[in-house]
């Protein structure tokens, strides 16, 4: 029997590390993914325009009206681009779709595990005001809180906090980079 595939899906809401984990994915020979990337590309299999974020949109809405055939197609895609490319572990960013994820969980060809990260909204913005004021120093600590809360309200619309109850894996980022980066490797080295 062939070796099941490995495969992280990495959800939370924004700036909670989910980037930063998949750059130690790609350092621990991990294949890192959008899962928007499959989703364009199942849409033009299916002959569905994406050419700008508005047909996105509506491709993403008709190709998930049926949830169980898109998520058996998604789970194929996966498959294929993991045999042709000959790599036995993909990390996949950006969870929403709780169901997506689930879905793989009894699909024998793959080893899933859902890590959903955590962390307070101060945290997350703290350490995005600190990346974004290197290049903008007129950027205020509130600004960029407003900003995050806006992102989460986008993400929130698109289901993410139904993915921390179904989640495999809820790992703590309101600590140390170290301890984080430690949680994160511990679950890609299992």
């Amino acid at each position: 029997m062939e070796k099941k595939k490995k495969v992280f899906f990495l959800s939370g809401l924004s700036e909670c590390g989910k980037s930063q984990a998949g750059e130690w994915a790609t350092k621990n020979g991990i294949f890192r993914l959008k899962i928007i990337y499959f989703e364009k590309m199942i849409a033009q299999i299916e002959g569905i325009p994406v050419s700008n974020k508005n047909e996105m949109n509506n491709a993403i809405k008709s190709m998930y009206s049926n949830e169980v055939e898109m998520c058996s197609k998604f789970r194929d895609q996966i498959f294929d681009f993991m045999l042709i490319n000959k790599c036995e572990a993909i990390s996949l960013e950006s969870l929403y779709r709780a169901n997506l994820a689930k879905s793989f969980l009894n699909d024998f060809r793959f080893d899933t595990e859902i890590i959903y990260i955590d962390a307070e909204i101060e945290k997350r913005a703290e350490r995005e005001f600190e990346k974004i004021y290197q290049t903008d120093p007129s950027i205020t600590l509130e600004t960029v809180i407003e900003q995050t809360k806006n992102k989460d309200i986008f993400k929130i619309s698109k289901g993410v906090l139904e993915v921390e109850p179904i989640a495999t894996k809820i790992v703590d980022n309101n600590r140390s980079l170290d301890e984080f980066q430690k949680a994160i490797l511990k679950i890609f080295n299992s």
